[in-house]
This record gives structure tokens, C-alpha cells and sequence, in this order.
């Protein structure tokens, strides 16, 4: 991370209050500013800074899934400038003038309901001017020369339904020297994650019972439940239903179940059945047991603004 991006900075409501801001303010996030940002927005962004980087990484990941799965993962590409504080923006932008001697560089400043300003800085120092033109949306006052180190604002009206897009080119005038950069700020929409269940289901076989020794003659399946993609499960929702499907049936059994996790959810459960016994020595006694599992699955939606 160079110099200037340390000074980023996050408009800390809209990421809470806006799902894709958040996905597009992640991304700046990575090992080496990870302590940094914890100690930074910790109380403020919430439930992605409560342990490590991996764990981070871990939700993070959780929410690009969900933009993946959705075909919306490009938002991220020119979003992320509604995720900066206009102080941060601003401080980034003449920080990137500075320490490169561009001609140009140009931030949003402020957005206040159907207007929107943009810092407009020259980065090069001495007796110099540069003269600049706007293309895309125009502002409404004109720009102006500037002279090394000057900043002008300009003023736009702003819808923020429409994709809004600005280029700035920029002249030296006394070499000639040219210079461009480019504003883009998608239009805002709206996300939400919401969820969806249905019931996954696997039947155990087991049964015992034959010589005279209810715990002989012992047969039995595995059961399997899974999930499927994009679904986990949720075992604490687990029902059974037995049946007898020969002989008296069983006096008792055991389970022993495992779990497969993917990004610490549960997509898969495999029960074992064991300790089993049959109500009869004479008759071997064997059950059916069907075992659902509610699984549940998170998605997102664009609703309206």
C-alpha cells in the first residue's frame, strides 16, 4: 500500500446502511492495512472486525459469493467511491497530485441531495497553469486556469438513480503537457440479503436380533444428508420419524453423527448408527429411520430505492 492510500477513509454509515458500498469498501482492506483498519473502524463497521485477518477474509468472502452468485461482482470496479468519506476522498486525491507532479487530479467532495461538488486540483508546482475542460455531465459554473497547487470546485446537479460520469483533460499550458482523469459514480442501487429454506432428508437403516441374543445378527446404513449447493444445514432443526419395517423392531439405538463444513456452516451430516439391540432374541428386528434437516440459503435481491 503506498502513501497515499493510507489516507483513505470510509463513509462508515453508508457502508453499514448499503450492502453493495460495504462489498465495494472491503476490497480495499487486505494483510497489511487489516490492523490498521481494525483499530479504525472496528466500532463502526460492524461484524467484520472481531478477530483475525483470515476470519475477515472469511466474510468477506461470504458477501462476494453472494454478488458472484447474483452476477453483480463488477460493482465493485467503480463503486467503491460511494464508500469514501468526502474528507478521505479529497485528502487522497491531492496526496496522488502531489507525490505524482500530475497535471490534474480530481475528487467528489460532497454530495447534498440533488447536488454534487468535485475538487479539481493542480499537482504540479512553480509558475505554471493548466487549463482544463469537463466532458460528460456539465457543471454548473465554469471551469477555470489553474495555477501550481490550486484547487477549484465545481458544481453539479446530481440524480443519484443515473450513473454519473465526468472526464477532466487538462493542458500545461507552457509545455503542453497533457493530463486526463475520470470520475465515474454508478448509479446508487439497492440490495438486500434475504433467505430461503427447504428440508433435506436421508433414511438409517438398522437392525439386531436372532440365536437367542437380542444384540446379534446386527445390520445397518449409514445415513447421508446433504445439502445442496448454495444451502447449508441447520442441525439444531434435525426431526427423525421411525418405522418398523421388520420383526418387533429395536429396543434402542445410538447415533453418531459428523459434520462437513464449508466457511463454518454445515453442508453435510453422515449418522452412524451403533449400540443397537433388538426387542426380540428370536426374531431379528430392523427400523427405518428418516432424519430431516432444515437447510437454508442466503441470497440477494435489488430492491427499490
Amino acid at each position: 500500500m503506498n502513501e497515499c492510500e493510507k489516507l483513505i477513509q470510509f463513509n462508515t454509515e453508508a457502508v453499514n446502511r448499503d450492502l453493495t458500498t460495504r462489498f465495494a469498501a472491503l476490497k480495499f482492506i487486505n494483510q497489511d492495512n487489516y490492523d490498521s483498519m481494525k483499530q479504525q473502524y472496528q466500532a463502526e463497521i460492524l461484524d467484520y472486525f472481531d478477530g483475525s485477518y483470515d476470519e475477515f477474509k472469511q466474510k468477506r468472502n461470504k458477501l462476494t459469493q453472494l454478488f458472484v452468485a447474483a452476477g453483480y461482482s463488477s460493482f465493485q470496479e467503480s463503486y467503491y467511491r460511494h464508500s469514501l468519506s468526502p474528507e478521505g476522498a479529497q485528502a487522497y486525491a491531492v496526496c496522488v497530485a502531489k507525490s505524482s507532479c500530475k497535471p490534474i487530479a480530481a475528487w467528489i467532495q460532497a454530495v447534498v441531495d440533488d447536488r454534487l461538488t468535485i475538487g479539481v486540483r493542480c499537482g504540479l508546482t512553480g509558475n505554471v497553469k493548466v487549463k482544463y475542460q469537463v466532458f460528460g455531465e456539465k457543471p454548473l459554473n465554469d471551469p477555470s486556469e489553474l495555477t501550481g497547487g490550486a484547487t477549484e470546485v465545481l458544481l453539479f446537479p446530481y440524480d443519484p438513480n443515473k450513473s454519473f460520469l465526468v472526464a477532466i483533460n487538462a493542458i500545461v499550458l507552457d509545455s503542453g503537457a497533457k493530463d486526463s482523469t475520470v470520475i465515474d459514480l454508478p448509479r446508487i442501487r439497492r440490495f438486500e440479503i434475504r433467505k430461503s429454506q427447504k428440508e433435506f432428508t436421508g433414511i438409517m437403516m438398522c437392525g439386531a436380533g436372532c440365536q437367542g441374543n437380542t444384540a446379534l445378527c446386527g445390520i445397518y446404513r449409514d445415513v447421508t444428508i446433504a445439502a445442496d449447493q448454495d444451502y447449508y444445514l441447520i442441525p439444531a432443526t434435525m426431526k427423525s420419524k421411525e418405522d418398523i419395517i421388520g420383526g418387533p423392531g429395536l429396543a434402542h439405538y445410538n447415533v453418531k453423527w459428523v459434520e462437513d463444513c464449508v466457511n463454518g456452516r454445515v453442508t453435510r451430516m453422515v449418522g452412524h448408527p451403533y449400540g443397537f439391540e433388538g426387542q426380540s432374541g428370536d426374531t431379528q428386528g430392523i427400523v427405518h429411520v428418516t432424519y430431516s434437516v432444515t437447510g437454508e440459503r442466503e441470497y440477494i435481491v435489488e430492491v427499490a430505492n
